[in-house]
């Protein structure tokens, strides 16, 4: 509408008499004009938004959207025909289903942590367990001997033994919770033991001398760790169930050698000569200082010249528990020659340690516990 014809109009409202004056017809046109061209309605805003080209971020949003559409789609119809072929094809049979007993025992035999776990289970279900362990006690190879004991007290006091595989986990869950490196947190379990001269007291159900079969079968195979939990491993490296077998094994050493129970001894020597990994063999060394026995003491001054590091910090640390000499001549050469910073550490640490118990045992009357 042009101003012309808002003229035009208002001389005919005029000559019709349709208003009284000119200039009032023509102010109310103008308002009408106004509210139709500069200030149009909802409905005529309405048509010139889908009169003006669509912004390019609108186009890109809306493809999105069908694109995600698109993508939900092919997931299920993927879903839907990955279920058919599952229910068209045959289960696969667990592993060891159909597994003899024998079987059953070889695997336990070459396995480690959940797999020998899983197989003892199944041979102690089996019914037949009590014929092959039975005739296993005395073999040659103690961690044989270990499995098989272990396996027929667990057929004979089953509760006994979920009390040790609990207290396992609850000690084992402490590590975890407290340090980031779980196998050098094994030790802070027992307080202040590295450091002391007298051998700790038996504490708990599994520190017990009926706990030793339990003890020997996880110092030899390790634990699985409890299905409803999750255990974590230092940056990610070791699987999380394999670490936690070996957390296990380090840690049934040192409850072996606190307990100083003499069935443990000649495995833990064993351990220290052939364990599977460091820090199982350092743990070995370092309790059997624990123990008292003065027969140890050879063994761990040849595990001073291990081509392994951790292997000699264990058995600096268990020599200076037995308090063999105040100026021990290896562990004084350790302390200031062997290529490793933590060996030296241990050997120093070894050498004061002695010095320290035994200026206080001279000062109480005693003698030294060395020859």
């Amino acid at each position: 509408m042009e101003r012309t014809d808002v003229h035009r109009l208002a001389l005919h409202l005029d000559e019709t008499d349709g208003v009284p004056d000119v200039r009032e017809a023509r102010r109310g046109i103008r308002r009408v004009w106004r509210r139709a061209v500069r200030h149009p309605s909802e409905e005529h805003r309405g048509r010139a938004a889908r009169a003006r080209p669509r912004p390019v971020a609108a186009e890109v949003s809306e493809m999105k959207r069908t694109c995600w559409w698109i993508a939900a789609v092919l997931f299920v119809a993927l879903g839907l025909m990955h279920s058919a072929l599952a229910q068209t094809a045959p289960p696969a049979a667990p592993a060891s289903s159909g597994a003899s007993p024998a079987e059953l025992w070889a695997t336990m035999l070459k396995s480690q942590g959940p797999a020998y776990v899983a197989a003892r289970d199944k041979l102690l279900q089996s019914g037949a367990a009590s014929g092959i362990l039975g005739a296993k006690l005395t073999d040659s190879d103690w961690r044989v001997q270990a499995v098989a004991r272990a396996g027929l007290e667990r057929l004979s006091w089953p509760q006994a033994y979920a009390e040790y595989d609990a207290g396992l986990a609850g000690g084992l869950r402490r590590i975890y919770t407290f340090r980031a490196h779980p196998l050098r947190g094994v030790v802070m379990l027992f307080g202040d033991r590295p450091r002391s001269a007298s051998l700790p007291p038996p504490r708990e159900s599994r520190y017990s001398a009926a706990a030793v079969p339990f003890l020997l079968e996880t110092l030899a195979k390790g634990a699985a760790p409890p299905a409803e939990e999750r255990w974590w491993g230092p940056e990610g490296q070791t699987p999380e169930q394999e670490l936690y077998s070996r957390v296990a094994q380090c840690y049934a050493a040192l409850v072996l050698s606190s307990l100083a129970d003499p069935r443990g001894i000649a495995p833990l020597l064993d351990v220290v000569r052939t364990g599977e990994f460091s820090y199982l063999r350092r743990y070995a060394a370092m309790g059997l200082g624990w123990t008292g026995r003065l027969d140890v003491i050879a063994p761990l001054r040849k595990a001073l010249w291990d081509a392994d590091p951790e292997v000699r910090k264990g058995a600096a640390c268990g020599l200076g528990q037995l308090l063999t000499a105040p100026d021990d001549p290896e562990l004084v050469w350790l302390a200031g020659n062997d290529p490793d910073s933590g060996v030296r550490s241990a050997a120093v640490a070894a050498l004061r340690h002695i010095r320290s118990w035994l200026r206080i045992m001279e000062q109480g009357g005693r003698k030294a516990p060395y020859p």
